[in-house]
């Protein structure tokens, strides 16, 4: 059974190159990271 002070962890690895290379070869409008970081930090603490 979980304790109240354990902690999740959660393993990102963000290739933010590809990303944005991805984002402008779909003619995408402007891609804004910021919202994917912050429903990131809904989950836990980002550790870079």
């Amino acid at each position: 059974m979980a304790n109240s002070s354990d902690i999740d962890a959660m393993a990102l690895f963000c290739d933010f190159e590809n990303l944005a290379l991805g984002v402008r070869d779909a003619g995408l409008p402007r891609f804004d990271i910021r919202k994917i970081l912050e429903r990131l930090l809904v989950k836990g603490s980002i550790v870079v």
